[in-house]
Formats: C-alpha cells, sequence, structure tokens
C-alpha cells in the first residue's frame, strides 16, 4: 500500500512540476500551464505524464526504472556538488569549504559508477538531449536563464 501512496505522489509531483514553473520558464510549451474549467487542475499536463509513465511501467521492468530513477538522482546531486565547490572557490572565495562537496562528488560518483550500463546508457543520452535544449534556448548558452542565481 506504501508504494502505491508513493507512486502516486511522486505522479502528482511530477504532472504539476511544469504547470508550476511555467511561470518562471516560458520556454516550455504553453499548452503544460492549461488549467481545467471545472477541476482546476492542469489537466494536459497530468496526462501527458500519465501516459508517459504508463508507457515506461509498460516498456521496461523494475530494476530498470528505479536504476534511471537512481540515475536521475545520483546525477542531480552529482551536479549539486560541483556547483557547491564553484561557489565556494570561485564566488565565496573560500576554497577550503570545497573539500566537503569534493567528498561528497567523489562518493556520489562511486555509486553512480555501479549503476545498470542500461541506467546510463539511456540517462546520458536523455541528459545530452537536456544539454542541447539548453543550448537552444539560450542560444548557444549566450543568454542567461531566467531564474536568477545569487
Amino acid at each position: 500500500m506504501l508504494f502505491v501512496h508513493t507512486v502516486s505522489y511522486k505522479l502528482q509531483a511530477s504532472a504539476l512540476l511544469p504547470y508550476k514553473i511555467f511561470p518562471a520558464t516560458p520556454k516550455l510549451p504553453r499548452i503544460f500551464a492549461k488549467i481545467h474549467p471545472k477541476y482546476k487542475t492542469p489537466y494536459v499536463s497530468i496526462l501527458v505524464v500519465a501516459a508517459i509513465t504508463g508507457l515506461l511501467i509498460y516498456l521496461l521492468t523494475l530494476k530498470d526504472l528505479s536504476s534511471l530513477v537512481n540515475f536521475g538522482a545520483l546525477t542531480a546531486f552529482a551536479l549539486l556538488h560541483v556547483s557547491l565547490a564553484y561557489r565556494f572557490v570561485k564566488i565565496e572565495n573560500r576554497p577550503a569549504l570545497a573539500v566537503v562537496p569534493g567528498i561528497g562528488f567523489l562518493l556520489t560518483g562511486a555509486i553512480w559508477y555501479g549503476l545498470d550500463i542500461f541506467a546510463k546508457e539511456v540517462g546520458l543520452i536523455w541528459l545530452t538531449i537536456g544539454i542541447v535544449y539548453l543550448a537552444y534556448i539560450t542560444r548557444g548558452f549566450k543568454v542567461k536563464t531566467i531564474l536568477p542565481v545569487e
């Protein structure tokens, strides 16, 4: 029962994400911001996430799905550690503080190394698509993103 509740919660969060970040990121298709007149929910976003999730559940095993989720989480943590180290060294000029994120990056990298090859291949393809899309919407990384970073 806990598994069903967790999956339901994750689906709801995934469906609401495009709707919630649309005002800050107008680069997403406007259709994701469309609200159902009666239920006041972002129904297009919910339907798209449900369709993608249903397709993935049908095509992949639980092991493959969990490996893909782990790839995403570990990659995000690794990039978080790199950004934190960059902030400590370049922005705050306190390189000694970069040791902890450096250790975190190495530990995350060691766990990431042990992931399935399937998760790494699919995850890296997806990451590459994301980087290419980011390059496109920022005109080759020349235009700053809309979200301010302090």
